[in-house]
């Protein structure tokens, strides 16, 4: 699986994110007990965790690609794209370790705020369970869909049945909706169950961590009643 979850730094607050490390690192380290082993980066030794870099990965056999953060250290920064942001990406190809690395990017873009953009290629679905764990520990409600720059748009099918999708910022940024390349992207990846043409009813629909996980019906698409 090549799956990534990706995040963007702004170069301009890079202060900011040093300062947030140490936070960040031991808010990370409460969550250990409830996270698979972690390894060095290449999957070997230990995770590193330090106030200033953190850097691992799973153990062989469990591993995929290292996970580094704020940038790749020793092995050089990430390419800026898009200037002034700094550009990151991790892929685990679905090994356990995935959920320390969603747990940690959510972290970070809580104590980072505007600073920090992030997101994934995975739905909300497959970040539910790291987002569920942030708040059963942390003690901190979620707004995930927020966090990992997404919207849940309300939509009928020709039936009238009721569903969510989950739009990127491609389709959906702030107040702006893309009506054209939301509906597009719909009626391309509507799973079975739902008919075209479809209404959009509503932009910005809350739904709790649970019910994301519960009523996934296929990528990026919900049930709604």
């Amino acid at each position: 699986m090549g799956y990534a979850h990706s995040w963007y730094l702004d170069e301009r607050r890079m202060a900011k994110v040093r300062r947030a490390l140490p936070l960040i690192v031991a808010d990370f380290k409460k969550f250990l007990p409830h996270l698979p082993p972690l390894a060095g980066p290449r999957g070997k030794g230990e995770a590193e965790l330090g106030e200033g870099w953190v850097a691992f990965n799973g153990p062989e056999p469990e591993s995929f690609e290292g996970f580094f953060f704020p940038d790749r250290g020793p092995y050089g920064l990430p390419p800026l794209v898009n200037p002034p942001w700094r550009f990151s990406f991790c892929k685990t190809g679905g090994q356990p370790y995935d959920l320390a690395v969603q747990v940690f990017l959510l972290l970070a873009k809580l104590r980072l705020g505007k600073a920090m953009r992030l997101s994934s290629d995975y739905p909300l679905a497959d970040w539910a369970h790291a987002g569920e764990l942030v708040e059963g520990v942390l003690g901190v409600p979620l707004d995930l869909p927020s966090l990992l720059g997404r919207t849940l748009v309300l939509f009928r099918d020709r039936n009238g049945k009721p569903f969510l999708y989950e739009a990127t910022p491609d389709e959906v940024k702030g107040r702006q909706v893309r009506k054209r390349r939301l509906l597009e992207a719909v009626k391309r990846d509507m799973p079975p169950g739902l008919k075209p043409p479809v209404v959009l009813e509503g932009v910005g629909v809350d739904l709790p961590l649970k019910a994301i996980r519960e009523k996934h019906m296929a990528w990026g698409f919900y049930t709604h009643s």
